[in-house]
């Protein structure tokens, strides 16, 4: 698997388990708040894929400014009257920049790993 594609992947796994669990957990400080924790990683992941962009910066770029679109979107809803604006959303917004960091990163070692073995391997 490529490097984005494996992204993409540990993305939607990701919120498939979160829709799962959200009909069993209890209502709590994040549970309205679910879909923009991982409204991030899967909207990052999916351009990133669709670009096929390998440099980690550009990642960290697309995934801040995808945050970054989120909560403007957010700020917006509080001016329009047929929506309703929630401070937890924003929250959840940078709680979902943050995995897509850590996933981009662990995608990023898992990559230079495979690479230097297949080097090492080259060589033997």
């Amino acid at each position: 698997m490529k490097f984005s594609t494996t992204a993409l992947f540990l993305s939607f796994t990701s919120l498939l388990i979160l829709i799962l669990g959200r009909n069993i957990l209890p209502e709590g400080f994040f549970y309205d708040s679910w879909t923009n924790i991982w409204a991030v990683p899967v909207a990052s992941f999916l351009f990133i894929y669709l670009k096929q962009i390998l440099k980690i910066l550009i990642q960290i770029k697309i995934c801040f400014f995808t945050t970054l679109g989120f909560v403007l979107y957010e700020f917006t809803q509080k001016i329009l009257p047929w929506t309703t604006f929630d401070i937890k959303d924003i929250y959840a917004s940078f709680i979902g920049f943050s995995l897509t960091v850590i996933i981009i990163l662990i995608a990023y070692l898992l990559r230079k790993h495979i690479e230097s073995q297949e080097t090492r391997n080259f060589i033997n």
